[in-house]
């Protein structure tokens, strides 16, 4: 059964109230008959509140996994986080390669298609700690980082060096 999401149909619900009444307000402006513009009105409310939920369904399907994309998601980053610094490095590559892009192992990162990714899976938020020493590492050279996820900190870290 699909979960229906209270913020999609309250918007579909605000954006069709809005046409209707905005509509209804410019056909009684120009003095088209009440029953003809309550017509009118709920037919643009209808299309607009469509044309709102292909907007909306199109976009938080991409944003959102179903649950088991989660679960696979959750036991790759897992996998990854105990796995070994060489073999995650190693995996990496092999799915850089295999999806056809120019990439190469360089010490403890990847080189891919020029940029420097460095593979950091943990169980916990990579924090500001971990990314001031990349940052120090890689001075201004552009670099990837890959993770589980960042800290609030390690994200404005990130965002303030252009990362």
């Amino acid at each position: 059964m699909k979960q229906i999401r209270f913020a999609m149909v309250a918007d579909l619900l605000f954006y069709s109230a809005c046409a209707f009444f905005l509509s209804l307000g410019i056909l009684r402006f120009y003095r088209v008959p009440l029953p003809l513009s309550l017509l009118c009105a709920v037919l643009i409310a209808l299309a607009a509140g469509g044309f709102v939920f292909l907007l909306l369904y199109r976009s938080r399907r991409k944003r959102y996994l179903n649950k088991k994309e989660r679960e696979s998601r959750e036991a790759l980053l897992l996998h990854l986080a105990l796995e070994k610094p060489d073999n995650v490095l190693r995996q990496l590559l092999a799915a850089y390669l295999a999806d056809k892009k120019e990439a190469r192992l360089r010490e403890d990162a990847l080189l891919v298609d020029g940029v420097q990714t460095v593979p950091l899976f943990t169980m916990e938020p990579v924090g500001a700690d971990e990314i001031v020493l990349l940052l120090r590492k890689f001075g201004k050279e552009p670099f990837t980082v890959l993770c589980n996820a960042l800290t609030p900190e390690a994200e404005k870290l990130l965002a303030s060096f252009g990362v």
